[in-house]
């Protein structure tokens, strides 16, 4: 295969009608405050099977239906936001990040006024507090609107009673 550039898959697993509403519009004001590894946004994966772990878990919580939301994440939109951060690979600064937001942080603790979010931040998943990682799982956390804008929705995949 020849690479293309072309839009990546990626997956975000949730309950049902959390699935229909993200079909209408990506809501950052209902996203989760704290205890998340990235602060307040909307995550998604490149893997299935990661998005089906969240979907049953919430789906759990919620008394709901399991599904996933399948997007194309446009590289070139994501690209031209241009305020990233990436972590490749697990370190002190990866587990400080982790632990800063899960704390609560309203922000990543960049200057300005006010103080302001990256748009994106792409990683793996955390097992805090061990410090150590959920071994091959990733997560992309869109935090602004403008990306969340770079997400096209696909469909959705009812999976039910996981």
């Amino acid at each position: 295969m020849v690479w293309s550039n072309a839009p990546q898959k990626v997956y975000h697993g949730t309950d049902d009608a959390s699935a229909e509403a993200i079909r209408a519009q990506i809501d950052l004001t209902v996203c989760s405050p704290a205890g998340v590894d990235f602060g307040p946004g909307f995550y998604v994966t490149s893997l299935w099977h990661e998005a089906r772990h969240w979907a049953r878990l919430r789906s759990q919580q919620r008394q709901r239906e399991a599904a996933i939301v399948e997007f194309d994440l446009d590289r070139e939109a994501i690209a031209r936001l241009g305020d990233h951060l990436t972590f490749t690979l697990p370190s002190d600064d990866y587990f400080d990040f982790v632990a800063y937001n899960r704390a609560g942080s309203p922000h990543h603790g960049r200057p300005g006024d006010p103080p302001r979010h990256y748009d994106i931040v792409y990683g793996p998943v955390s097992r805090l507090p061990d410090r150590k990682l959920i071994s091959g799982w990733d997560q992309l956390c869109c935090l602004s609107e403008q990306a969340t804008r770079c997400l096209t929705l696909r469909q959705i995949q009812p999976i039910g009673t996981i």
